[in-house]
Parts: structure tokens; C-alpha cells; sequence
């Protein structure tokens, strides 16, 4: 054996030259290369993030702007079980307004209330008792039209529906409407010569009762005294005892 290994001594530290040799150059091969594929991972995660963020569009004022417009502030009074100001969605009709309200009450009734009406935003909501009607004579469905959310003269009205005016006004929209008289609170209103719209302003007078009145006048002549509006159809006791003090001849 010793013999051998004198014989083949060159031969065998060559072979372990060549061995070492192989075992560096893969070490270094792969010490060079593993970097480069840590380089091109973390740089494909990068493309991955911007591509990401870039497919991400952040949320714009618009988006927010539609979104709030889409909900509506309803106030519903009277003869429901949990009365009081509710978020709605646009779309939503009375009748949802009422159930969210907790329903209805055992006395209300909706004899003169559209409950397929479309809410629209800072409505209020009248549910009258069945004793409330009779008194008010209410005989069809009111809406009015308010600058305000809870206007004294819309007390009467079955609906009450926000109309803030704007602040400035084009002469095509001073053409197309016209627009309501303002009368002092302190003043009474002539029954005699008020126009639809000055009878308008009489606290439980609604469109339909102000142009009864007028009919009235125009076909039995001038009311003689302010107790002779009860001779108007619509107009009963309690309505009058309720506008007496507005109204003069």
C-alpha cells in the first residue's frame, strides 16, 4: 500500500487539486448567483406593489359628494310608535319612513297620506290621528312648502317638504314661477281681496282651501263677516276657531 501511494502520490494530490478547485468554483458560482435571484424577487415585488397602486385609485371628493347625496334626513311626528329624525336612502317611500318609525300607532291613520310618496331630503311627516282629522278637517293630502323644517303654518299639513329659496335668481326663473307673498306675522289677511297666494300664508290654509275660498267669493259675492269662511267647503269650526285671529274683511 505504501508502495502505492509512492507510486501515485502526484497523481492523487493532483485529484485532490482538481476536487478543491471544482468545490471553490461552485461555491463562488453560487454565492454570486443566489444575490441576483434575491435582487429579482424583491424587484418583481416592487413592480407587483406599484402595479397595485397604481390599479388603486384613492376614493375622490365626488365619490364622497354622490355618496352623502344619496342619503336623505326625514322627520316623522305624530301617531307613530318611535317619532323623530331618521337616515333614509333615496329611493325610500313614506311607508318605509313609517316602518323604521316602529309602525304605526293603534289610533293614527293615513286615510289622506300618499304611503308610496318618494322622501325627499328634510321632509317632515305628519301622521294624524283619527280624531286630529276631524278636528283639522283634513280632507286630502297637504304638502307644504317650507324654507324651515317645522313651520308653524305647515302644523295642518299631512306633508312638509324643505324649499329653501336660492339666494340669487335668473330672469328665466323669475318667469317660469311665481313667487310667494310674504305677509307680516302681525297682520291679518283680508279674506275679501287676498290672492291665492297671500290665503296661502294663513296658518292651516293650503292650496286647495285658499283657491276654494276665492271660488266662494267669485260666485256669492264678498264675505259679509269673518264667520261667513265657514261657509267654505273645507272650512269647518275648528279650523275657523284656529285662523279667527289671522283674517279680517
Amino acid at each position: 500500500m505504501k508502495d502505492f501511494l509512492k507510486e501515485h502520490i502526484e497523481e492523487i494530490l493532483m485529484a485532490i487539486i482538481i476536487l478543491l478547485t471544482i468545490i471553490i468554483i461552485v461555491i463562488i458560482v453560487f454565492d454570486i448567483k443566489l444575490p441576483k435571484k434575491e435582487e429579482e424577487v424583491k424587484e418583481n415585488n416592487n413592480v407587483a406593489l406599484v402595479s397595485k397602486k397604481e390599479t388603486e385609485e384613492p376614493e375622490s371628493e365626488e365619490t364622497v359628494t354622490i355618496t352623502e347625496e344619496l342619503k336623505y334626513y326625514v322627520d316623522i311626528k305624530g301617531a307613530v310608535k318611535k317619532p323623530g329624525v331618521y337616515e333614509v336612502e333615496k329611493g325610500m317611500i313614506i311607508n318605509d319612513v313609517i316602518k323604521l318609525a316602529g309602525g304605526l300607532k293603534s289610533n293614527a291613520s293615513t286615510k289622506y297620506l300618499n304611503l308610496s310618496k318618494h322622501v325627499t331630503n328634510e321632509m317632515v311627516i305628519n301622521i294624524f290621528t283619527t280624531t286630529e282629522i276631524k278636528e283639522l278637517d283634513v280632507k286630502e293630502e297637504t304638502v307644504c312648502s317650507s324654507s324651515t323644517a317645522d313651520i308653524k303654518d305647515c302644523a295642518s299639513s299631512t306633508i312638509v317638504e324643505s324649499n329653501e329659496l336660492p339666494t340669487t335668481s335668473s330672469p328665466s326663473d323669475s318667469s317660469s314661477e311665481t313667487p310667494k307673498t310674504e305677509t307680516p306675522t302681525n297682520t291679518k289677511i283680508n279674506i275679501n281681496t287676498a290672492s291665492l297666494n297671500e290665503l296661502m300664508n294663513i296658518s292651516g290654509i293650503g292650496e286647495s282651501k285658499a283657491q276654494a275660498i276665492i271660488e266662494y267669493r267669485n260666485t256669492n259675492g264678498l264675505f259679509k263677516s269673518i264667520e261667513d269662511i265657514k261657509n267654505v267647503s273645507g272650512i269647518g269650526d275648528a279650523l275657523y276657531e284656529k285662523i279667527k285671529n289671522s283674517i279680517t274683511i
